[in-house]
């Protein structure tokens, strides 16, 4: 990098700007993982039930 005196700023070029183009997305998670999820946090709010009855519910 070149060094400038103080005050000075490098010269700057523009930068060059990118098309953009379709963006892609994904569908989304599959059923299995979505019921996978939905159980894990069932077990998880049973736990926390047993430990605080009625707090979280």
């Amino acid at each position: 990098m070149k060094r400038t005196h103080a005050g000075k700023c490098p010269s700057r070029k523009p930068m060059p700007s990118k098309s953009r183009g379709q963006e892609e997305f994904a569908p989304g998670p599959d059923p299995e993982l979505l019921e996978l999820t939905q159980t894990t946090a069932d077990l998880e709010m049973a736990d926390i039930d047993a430990i605080v009855p009625g707090q979280y519910t």
